[in-house]
């Protein structure tokens, strides 16, 4: 497997993962696909990485590093150094971002009621807040570039019926 690819915020450099028989790699190369380089390895899956706007900080999902069950979020510097747990909740979260001050990480996540929600957290895993209530998921959440909107999917709001809506709304910080 190889995919979840995501541009830098100035669009010099990319990141994606890859997963070969039980063995996650997060890759970084230039915007162009030159200079390919291994920039972490990780027991089992890891993907959605996120450069934070600085450029010199990733978010991602990975297996928990206890071998248990869900995905976890961390963070790491983009060497691969430095790595840190940012929400290890033992359930799913997952499809994390950047709001573009660096001051928050937007997830998708569930909990005991296995109803996934968004959720943001400081950068140093302080401050977790829950963003939407409702029934269903509600999953990729998103910043505009001015941080002023939030964007995310969400099939709660569609009554009978199996389909996905985009909705977008006014952030207002916590």
């Amino acid at each position: 497997y190889v995919g979840e690819a995501s541009f830098s915020w100035d669009g010099s450099r990319l990141v994606y993962s890859a997963v070969q028989k039980g063995l996650g790699t997060l890759w970084m190369m230039d915007h162009n696909g030159a200079d390919p380089r291994r920039v972490l390895e990780w027991d089992g899956y890891i993907g959605g990485a996120r450069f934070n706007p600085a450029g010199d900080r990733l978010v991602f999902h990975a297996a928990p590093r206890d071998g248990g069950p869900g995905l976890d979020l961390f963070t790491c510097r983009t060497d691969g150094s430095e790595v840190q747990p940012l929400c290890e909740r033992g359930d799913h979260a997952f499809a994390p971002g950047w709001h573009p001050d660096g001051d928050l990480v937007i997830f998708t996540g569930n909990e005991a009621d296995h109803d996934y929600e968004l959720y943001v957290i400081r950068p140093d895993g302080t401050d977790l807040h829950r963003v939407t209530h409702n029934e269903g998921l509600d999953a990729y959440g998103g910043f505009s570039r001015s941080g002023e909107y939030i964007v995310w999917t969400s099939s709660g709001r569609v009554e009978g019926q199996r389909s996905s809506q985009i909705f977008k709304a006014v952030w207002r910080g916590l």
